[in-house]
């Protein structure tokens, strides 16, 4: 509540318990209530807030495990001898300079391009 909203509402206190003594103390019982209600709009909007950066993280955490899957259903074994096994994927074509950004983001831009022409 802003300090002119205050001082608003303390001269229309003033007012309604000058103008109507029978109902003296109205005024800050409404003024009460006024806070109250402004303390409850403050923690939903709190609370939306991180309800918003909770659906990002999940948003974020099921595209990391759709690209999981992904590259667990394409890789595959590879034995080059007794001591050489490793398991091979065969990345689509990157979409960019692979010499520039991090291996992470072309490794996501990658799969995700792939699953997007699988789709």
């Amino acid at each position: 509540m802003t300090d002119e909203m205050k001082a608003q509402i303390e001269a229309a206190q003033k007012i309604l318990d000058e103008t109507h003594p029978a109902m003296f103390g109205t005024g800050k019982r409404i003024a009460a209530l006024i806070g109250q209600r402004d303390e409850a709009l403050i923690a939903e909007s709190k609370a939306i807030a991180e309800l918003a950066r909770v659906i990002e993280e999940r948003d974020a955490a099921v595209a990391d495990a759709e690209r999981y899957r992904y590259i667990r259903q394409h890789v595959h074994g590879e034995n080059y001898g007794l001591t050489s096994k490793c398991f091979v994927f065969d990345w689509p074509t990157p979409l960019s300079n692979i010499m520039r950004g991090s291996v992470a983001q072309h490794l996501d831009a990658a799969i995700d391009a792939a699953r997007k022409e699988e789709a």
